[in-house]
């Protein structure tokens, strides 16, 4: 095991000279935030993990304009993917909020950002 500087992590990222490598991601929409990471080929895709199954999953979430096609897709894409350990997620970065009842106008970011408090009022 080896504590290593940023720097030196990426630089091994990106030479695959790992054998395990802890790393983070944060969502920025939906699912294939995390999901697209791992098809064959994707330059994130840092451990080099491949499943023809999986990449057929993610074509079809990524291509489907009918939205339960697209979360089966993505779900059986997901259970894949944890059954193989193509990846290992450890945490899931989350914040608490205490709300008072009679806050509104607060807009809620659906990726789990911070909430838009522009225009909020105390009713």
């Amino acid at each position: 095991m080896q504590k290593v500087p940023k720097t030196t992590r990426v630089k091994k990222l990106l030479g695959s000279d790992f054998d395990v490598i802890l790393t983070s991601w944060s969502a920025d929409y939906d699912p294939t935030t995390f999901l697209d990471m791992m098809t064959t080929g994707n330059s994130y895709n840092f451990g080099g993990w491949s499943s023809s199954e999986y990449d057929s999953l993610m074509k079809t979430a990524n291509t489907t304009a009918n939205m339960q096609t697209r979360w089966d897709a993505m779900v059986k894409a997901e259970k894949l993917l944890m059954k193989a350990q193509g990846v290992i997620p450890l945490y899931q970065n989350a914040t608490n909020y205490m709300r008072n009842p009679k806050l509104t106008g607060v807009i809620n970011n659906a990726a789990g950002g911070e909430p838009g408090w522009r225009g909020v009022d105390l009713k």
